[in-house]
């Protein structure tokens, strides 16, 4: 009887023992997971990264960061390892080389999301060889643009005639990498559309129809509501900003507001809120609602509001709390935003570089952790708010200063009123005038006054306050060992807070914050060196100088481009303009928090149309120019701003010095006013780092004469040449007379002009005079001490 039992147990019970010992072993690295989801998120995190932009530090950090969690928790490092290595598997088999080719110039593909501004039609297009592109097209008439707009909608294909070209590199210091944004994206060349040969609806599938669905209601809304409510209805209920006025979106922006215009976890959870409760008094069971919600309702609204990292995070967040229950699971609300970082990077590996992902993880990460310990000190709503908006940004700072380059002391108490305003009060208005209006017509009226009277003195508001710049902080983009002093300050600051009881963890945050801006300050002070940098602004002049220990900056031209015109259907919501798009921010970038000396050399547009958009960006203590400089009624406008905003207008004459010790600024033309523009240049001689400098903005060449017959003993080590290069500046006899020791040519590449001209580098190259050109090399950057040049670096080989 025993026999036969006992020889089947012998050969079962090690298998079946293994058996239990592996599902036990899945179990517990269930458990460790579920309780360390955080760690996950940061080996996929890390993984990703390191996928992208390998680092042999940081590699070399995680191995010994596995290596130590292995001594303590095997089964924890174990996992950690595998989401490590698959995440980066899982990288790599989508970063996928491109598999077209420029020669093909037909191409049929299927429209993501079109973006039609002015006459530009803009959109993500997935072509027939399964590669996506992204594709611009300048529409022709104004019919076209009409055609377009009532009939281009998502997972539309069409058939276009038109090149393919690289992204192209970024040619200034700080600017937008536009190349690495597409490549995150899965993206390798812009198609530029000469001609849409035709489109069609095609066969949309279920997400594309939930597009058409979110761009019905994007046109509803601009089309029923007046422009500066509809950009706000539909930033809050679709998540498209693109009709907002840029200055409201601004100062948003600048003043720690912009969550507030992103759909996210307050959205998502006061619509879910409310579709919840009238569903469960609607009848339905509470395990349905629960279904329905987390598969059907919740990504159909992440969808119908544009798919942003943020909504994502607060949908998927959402969907495991709603489906823990019928689970038998009680997931912590920190492995939920765990395990939606996984599978958003799991889906979309790129995403993890989206400034919007980084930060609303970031900010969810704090509030997560410090929310048990708010609620438990504070009862008031309101001191509830402070505070948690306070360590929300308190721990985002790095990023923003990484990213934005400054912060607004001020955003600490505005968000206090603006979040309950906004999340409230407006939200729900927007969301009834988006939904309600197109059924109940006789509703749109008082639903737009209720929003006008409301929306329009507090947006006025925030625009005046953005205008003073009140207790802004500018950090520029802090280097690698400051960000990660940055980050070690912050994360104590946090402990403290923890510990903290009473006032002064109340007020910590915004303290911290204070403290963050004037450690920028000090670095900024302590700092021995200077620098030069000619900004790449295409065809054009602007050129910084900025003094060691942060004795002062001087600007010198902003740049700009030659007014072209255009019809109102061609005209942008928000043009671009050379001054604030690019001289303000690679000064922000800088740190720079103000321009001393802002030197207008003369009145070419390619000279100083950019002052239209630096002026308000940046704060500015004087404006120079040359006292024949005659303003054009354009130009005497920017004037009157600027000195609405306390600038001084100073006309200077040759002979006018300023500065002291080793940096001196000596102004050496014009004397009199001249029939050409060019000749009337303010030439400006400086003495920097040591050696002797020259910019003579667009001097010619009979003015360059005249200058050494005046400054006979004229001699200098670097020049800023004139004219761009062109053939009318830059005289041989100039040249010899004053013997630089380096050129350097500020002119746009592919120039229409021809600048710079091979007769004035055969000048230079005939005496051996070495010249840099920012259409060859971007922004070139010459940095110096108090007696030396200390190096040379340019924007294209920094990258």
């Amino acid at each position: 009887m025993n026999g036969p039992v006992s020889f089947t147990r012998k050969v079962l019970d090690p298998g079946l023992s293994h058996g239990r010992r592996m599902v036990e072993a899945v179990r517990k690295a269930f458990r460790e997971g579920r309780r360390n989801g955080h760690l996950l998120a940061a080996a996929a995190a890390i993984a990703v990264w390191q996928r992208s932009d390998p680092s042999g530090v940081v590699l070399l950090l995680t191995a010994i960061g596995f290596m130590t969690l292995f001594i303590y928790k095997r089964t924890l490092a174990v996992c950690t390892l595998l989401i490590f290595v698959g995440m980066w598997a899982n990288a790599a088999l989508r970063d996928r080389p491109t598999a077209l080719t420029p020669a093909d110039t037909v191409w049929t593909g299927t429209v993501a999301w079109p973006e039609i501004d002015g006459d530009r039609l803009k959109t993500d297009f997935r072509t027939a060889q399964n590669e996506t592109v992204r594709l611009v097209y300048t529409m022709k008439s104004e019919e076209e643009k009409r055609f377009f707009q009532q009939t281009l909608k998502p997972g539309a294909v069409c058939l276009v005639n038109g090149s393919l070209e690289r992204p192209q590199a970024t040619t200034n210091f700080y600017a937008f990498d536009y190349p690495a944004y597409l490549k995150h994206k899965g993206i390798h060349w812009v198609l530029n559309a000469e001609s849409i040969l035709r489109c069609r609806s095609g066969r949309p599938g279920l997400i594309d129809r939930i597009k058409r669905l979110r761009q019905a209601g994007v046109s509803a809304t601009e089309r029923e509501l007046p422009e500066p409510l509809a950009g706000l209805v539909n930033a809050l209920v679709y998540g498209d900003r693109s009709a907002m006025d840029p200055n409201v979106l601004t100062a948003y922006q600048n003043l720690g507001l912009v969550h507030l215009l992103a759909v996210s976890g307050l959205h998502v959870s006061l619509i879910a809120g409310a579709v919840y409760y009238l569903l469960l008094r609607a009848g339905f069971l509470k395990e349905h609602v629960r279904l329905f919600m987390a598969l059907v309702l919740l990504p159909a609204y992440a969808i119908l509001t544009g798919l942003s990292p943020s909504v994502c995070r607060a949908a998927l967040m959402l969907g495991f709390q709603l489906l823990a229950p019928l689970l038998k699971s009680k997931p912590s609300p920190l492995a939920a935003l765990a395990f939606s970082a996984l599978l958003q990077l799991f889906l979309s590996p790129g995403v993890l570089f989206d400034i919007g992902f980084e930060l609303s993880y970031l900010v969810t990460l704090a509030i997560i952790v410090s929310a048990p310990t708010i609620s438990r000190r504070h009862a008031n709503f309101l001191v509830r708010t402070f505070v948690m908006t306070g360590i929300a940004q308190l721990a985002t700072l790095p990023l923003i200063a990484f990213y934005f380059y400054g912060f607004s002391l001020l955003g600490f108490f505005l968000n206090v009123f603006y979040i309950p305003f906004i999340t409230f009060v407006i939200l729900p208005l927007s969301l009834a005038a988006a939904a309600l209006s197109p059924v109940f017509p006789a509703l749109r009226g008082p639903l737009e006054a209720c929003l006008s009277l409301m929306v329009g003195p507090a947006h006025a508001f925030l625009t005046k306050l953005d205008e003073r710049s009140l207790l802004y902080v500018t950090t520029g983009r802090p280097g690698t060992w400051l960000m990660l002093g940055l980050i070690i300050l912050v994360l104590a600051l946090l402990m403290l807070w923890e510990k903290l009881e009473g006032a002064g963890s109340l007020f910590l945050p915004f303290i911290g914050a204070v403290l963050i801006g004037a450690l920028a300050t000090v670095v900024s002070w302590i700092s021995p060196v200077g620098s030069v940098t000619f900004l790449d602004v295409g065809q054009g002049d602007s050129i910084f100088i900025q003094l060691p220990h942060a004795r002062g900056n001087v600007l010198i031209d902003t740049g700009g481009r030659l007014p072209i015109a255009q019809k109102s259907w061609q005209r942008e919501r928000d043009p671009f303009n050379i001054g604030r798009d690019i001289v303000c921010h690679e000064l922000k970038a800088m740190g720079v928090r103000r321009i001393d000396r802002l030197v207008l050399t003369h009145r070419d547009f390619d000279h100083i149309e950019g002052l239209e958009g630096l002026i308000g960006c940046m704060p500015i203590r004087q404006l120079i120019v040359a006292r024949p400089f005659t303003a054009t009624k354009t130009e005497w406008a920017w004037f009157q701003k600027a000195r609405a905003l306390g600038v001084q207008l100073v006309r200077v004459s040759p002979g006018v010095r300023w500065g002291a010790g080793s940096e001196t600024f000596q102004v050496l033309w014009p004397y009199e006013k001249t029939e050409s523009t060019n000749g009337q240049s303010l030439v400006l001689f400086a003495r920097l780092g040591g050696s002797r400098w020259l910019f003579t903005g667009d001097l010619d060449r009979e003015g360059e004469l005249e200058l050494i017959k005046r400054h006979p003993n004229l001699k200098i080590d670097m020049l800023k040449v004139g004219h761009h290069g062109s053939r009318t500046s830059s005289a041989p006899a100039f040249i010899d007379a004053i013997a630089p020791r380096l050129a350097v040519i500020s002119v746009g590449a592919h120039n229409r002009y021809g600048h710079p001209h091979e007769e004035v580098l055969k000048i230079f190259r005939d005496r051996r005079i070495p010249v840099m050109r920012t259409d060859r090399s971007g922004a070139i950057r010459i940095v110096f001490d108090a007696r030396h040049i200390v190096g040379v670096e340019t924007a294209t080989t920094k990258k």
